[in-house]
């Protein structure tokens, strides 16, 4: 299974995260960004929010683990944390 670390930035700020083992696309979050109170198709039309990911990791089994949230909270270190950001903070 691959894991994937996945941020939803406004001005290369984090304002919602998702780590997970799916992502072809900003669609595959659509439903997730909803459940934090985000519309995915008027966040990224207005140009101001963007989605990053990458694949941080690949594991043998059907869960991720310590090893694998440890490497997601370092690739997150890489944005700040947008003052309207939704949720828990992944860092």
């Amino acid at each position: 299974m691959e894991v994937y670390a996945n941020a939803l930035l406004k001005d290369n700020k984090i304002m919602f995260w998702w780590m997970g083992d799916e992502c072809k696309s900003e669609y595959d979050f659509y439903k997730d960004f909803y459940y934090a109170g985000l519309s995915m198709t008027d966040e990224l039309a207005t140009g101001l929010y963007r989605l990053v990911s990458e694949k941080i990791a690949e594991t043998t089994n059907d869960g991720f683990g310590v090893k694998e949230e440890k490497l997601a909270e370092n690739w997150y270190r890489q944005f700040e944390i947008h003052k309207d950001s939704k949720g828990r903070k992944p860092y």
